[in-house]
C-alpha cells in the first residue's frame, strides 16, 4: 500500500509585486512505513519584487528593470521520533534574490542566484548549495 494524500491546505496572496504561501500537507502512511515516512509536511515562500527603473532601455519604449527576492522553506516530516522525543530534521531553507529585466509587459528575461541549506532527517550538519539560474518567459 502507497501513501496516499488525504488532504491538502494551501494559501497563496498577491499584493502588487509580490506572492506569499503556504501549504499544509496529510497523508495516509501505512503503519508498516518506518519513521521517517511520516504523514504531515509544511512549506511557505514569499516573493518580493521591487521595479527599480522604468521606462526606455535598450531600445524598448516601455521596459521595467526589478530587483526581486524570493525566500522559501519546506519541512517534510513535521513530526518526532517515536524513542526519543526529537524532532525529525529533514527540512529546506533557500533564500534567492533575482533581477529581472521586461522589455515589454509580455515577457521577462531573469537571472536567480539560489542559496539552499537542507538538513536531513538525523540533523546532521545542513547541505548547502549555491546555483545561478537564468530564465525567458513570454506570455501571449
Amino acid at each position: 500500500m502507497a501513501a496516499r494524500t488525504d488532504a491538502h491546505l494551501c494559501h497563496c496572496v498577491c499584493s502588487g509585486h509580490g506572492y506569499t504561501g503556504m501549504t499544509g500537507i496529510r497523508t495516509k502512511v501505512p503503519v508498516t512505513y518506518i519513521q521517517q515516512f511520516r504523514d504531515r509536511q509544511q512549506a511557505g515562500f514569499l516573493d518580493v519584487v521591487q521595479p527599480i527603473q522604468k521606462g526606455k532601455m535598450l531600445g524598448w519604449s516601455e521596459s521595467v528593470l526589478d530587483l526581486a527576492l524570493w525566500v522559501e522553506y519546506a519541512d517534510y516530516n513535521v513530526r518526532h521520533f517515536q524513542e526519543l522525543g526529537l524532532k525529525i530534521a529533514d527540512h529546506m531553507y533557500a533564500l534567492i534574490p533575482a533581477i529581472s529585466f521586461r522589455p515589454s509587459v509580455q515577457t521577462v528575461i531573469r537571472a536567480n542566484y539560489r542559496y539552499e541549506r537542507h538538513t536531513d532527517l538525523l540533523r546532521n550538519p545542513a547541505s548547502q548549495t549555491a546555483d545561478f539560474q537564468f530564465g525567458f518567459s513570454t506570455y501571449l
